[in-house]
């Protein structure tokens, strides 16, 4: 999908606020992005795993979601001393006989789909590193189960919670 097409502005306006959406500068580093146009193609084209941890009964994955998931509960609220919230970590538990060759998730496990989120890189690779400590000691214990959401994944509805607020403040 050609972003371009979709008539997007190239800067935030009144009719289009920026509601908290970055994109990674050419050193890793998280700034605001300019416009809905350069974040949606940003968003298309980014790689933003920054670590995935794969074994048996599961993977642990953290990302840089390109979205502040705090912004409309923060910024204004302490502005001297507000950090934006972009990396996220999840966890995903399957039995480890598992037959994920089918297509649908098999989840499993009190720690399955638990997340945590980060305001800093580091901090994001340092709950990684935690996370698949408590995932692959949970990954043993985990009862096969079809993943009742097969279709949309998290991150999927991520992207239309955003959309959704953008279509809510554009209309306003």
């Amino acid at each position: 999908m050609d972003a371009k097409s979709n008539d997007l502005p190239d800067t935030w306006s009144e009719e289009m606020p920026w509601l908290g959406e970055y994109v990674l500068d050419e050193q890793g580093n998280p700034q605001p992005a300019t416009g809905l146009l350069q974040w949606a193609e940003w968003m298309e084209t980014a790689h933003r795993q920054i670590a995935l941890t794969e074994f048996a009964g599961g993977r642990v994955s953290t990302i840089f979601l390109g979205l502040d998931v705090n912004f409309l509960f923060g910024p204004e609220s302490d502005p001297l001393h507000y950090r934006p919230v972009l990396w996220e970590t999840m966890i995903f538990l399957h039995p480890a006989d598992a037959d994920l060759s089918v297509g649908a998730p098999v989840f499993g496990g009190s720690l399955d789909l638990e997340q945590r989120r980060y305001t800093t890189r580091e901090e994001a690779l340092e709950g990684h590193r935690e996370m698949v400590e408590r995932a692959r000691k949970a990954g043993n214990q985990v009862n096969g189960l079809l993943h009742p959401f097969t279709a949309l994944s998290s991150l999927f509805h991520r992207f239309l919670f955003a959309a959704s607020l953008l279509h809510f403040f554009a209309g306003r």
